[in-house]
């Protein structure tokens, strides 16, 4: 579908809001907290963004989009849509979706506040019980920190890392009802932390619910020189082009859903090269020979079994 930016607002430092609504003003598809919508950025080139707008005014949709560095999605919303384009859409979908829980314990790393935000305001809208912790760099960084502690009344905890130190996940899960539904959705450090501090306390894996940024690249990054075994294809992708991007834009298919290296459908066989791993799938035994080529990266040359 065809949405129409309707403004664009600096919410935090590097952090801009998108408003989008359909250019002849009909209400929008429905969708429920958590939910995403996959915008189509430039040839080739989509990225899942979460909707932090109210499920129950269909009027628009909202996204919040933090400027990563060497991010080429990031990159072209900041730089090169303003209000009045027009952008590819797809329908929101729901793979983070909230549960029937006695307690509800929201964790967000930074710009992964999002879902947060949209748990937060259900939650509150049914009366339910919950408490939300939120981490950021620093103060600057920290969207809709005000949204978060309106909705939360008083329940609502945060943690600047650049003045007190990083969020202590095992004390929070510690201090928890046994039965509560833990949702986290920040870098992949965190979401690691908590999935495995919430399984080292016995948690039930259907507890445990989290979302990931997707494909991150780190300033030490460098260009991936790929082969294609199958294909008798070479590559060289570049930092902020996933390996997939780069794959599917050589014609190679791979099988994938989530590209947020959570689903485990691309799964690849690798045949040489030290793949960064990346994802919040695989188990240590198959990171041994594969990878997931949607989120995850290499130290020089690849070679894949496609």
């Amino acid at each position: 579908m065809k949405l129409t930016i309707s403004r664009v607002d600096l919410l935090a430092e590097d952090v801009r809001a998108f408003e989008l609504r359909d250019p002849a003003g009909a209400a929008l598809p429905a969708f429920d907290s958590g939910a995403h919508i996959e915008l189509h950025l430039s040839a080739g080139l989509t990225r899942r963004y979460s909707l932090t707008s109210d499920p129950a005014d269909l009027s628009h949709y909202a996204i919040a989009v933090l400027h990563h560095a060497g991010g080429r999605g990031s990159s072209l919303l900041h730089e090169r849509f303003k209000a009045g384009d027009t952008i590819e859409a797809e329908a929101p979908r729901t793979e983070f979706a909230l549960a029937d829980a006695r307690h509800g314990i929201l964790i967000a790393g930074g710009i992964g506040v999002t879902p947060i935000l949209s748990h937060a305001r259900e939650l509150a809208r049914r009366g339910a019980s919950f408490e939300v912790h939120y981490a950021a760099h620093s103060r600057e960084r920290m969207a809709f920190r005000d949204a978060v502690e309106g909705y939360s009344g008083g329940r609502a905890f945060y943690y600047i890392s650049s003045e007190s130190g990083r969020m202590d996940v095992a004390a929070i899960l510690k201090s928890s009802p046994t039965e509560s539904h833990i949702y986290v959705c920040g870098p992949p450090g965190l979401v690691e932390s908590v999935r495995e501090t919430a399984a080292g306390l016995g948690l039930k894996p259907d507890q445990i619910h989290f979302e990931s940024f997707g494909a991150l690249w780190i300033a030490t990054d460098e260009s991936v020189h790929l082969e294609l075994t199958h294909s008798g294809l070479t590559l060289d992708v570049p930092v902020g082009q996933t390996l997939l991007e780069a794959i599917e834009a050589a014609g190679v298919w791979v099988p994938y859903d989530c590209r947020r290296g959570e689903c485990h459908m691309c799964l690849t066989q690798v045949v040489a090269g030290q793949p960064v791993h990346r994802d919040h799938c695989l188990s240590q035994a198959e990171r041994e020979t594969s990878m997931t080529p949607c989120v995850s990266w290499a130290r020089g040359s690849l070679v894949l079994e496609l």
